[in-house]
């Protein structure tokens, strides 16, 4: 099996790596790196939402997210990552996340069902 940092440099390595949307849990960095590779970047969530209201909003913001075209920035609150994880386990896997280091974005599949990566 493929280790996550194999896979992590397998996509990077593919040309034009674009997605539609980039999803962002909540807007807590800059996230101008992220615009050479989605066209649009969607918060699931202000960040000031209470607890019991993650799942409404988390829940409506996903309705329009396509794993194969969109990728997942999982910056943010525990409680709103726990949401959004739970939600995609139900309606998309594999996930595409998109994980910043080294001043960049490295991407990576996630299998939400079986916890492996791709």
């Amino acid at each position: 099996m493929e280790k996550p940092s194999q896979t992590l440099a397998r996509m990077n390595d593919e040309k034009n790596l674009r997605f539609r949307t980039a999803f962002v849990i909540e807007p807590l960095h800059d996230l101008s790196a992220l615009l050479k590779y989605a066209d649009r970047i969607e918060f699931l969530s202000s960040g000031y939402e209470q607890v019991d209201g993650l799942m409404t909003v988390i829940g409506k913001k996903l309705e329009d997210f396509d794993n194969n075209l969109d990728v997942l920035i999982p910056v943010g609150r525990v409680v709103a990552s726990l949401v959004t994880g739970i939600f995609l386990s139900k309606i998309a896997s594999p996930v595409t996340l998109g994980i910043f280091r080294d001043k960049d974005y490295y991407f990576i599949k996630l299998n939400l069902n079986s916890g492996n990566s791709l």
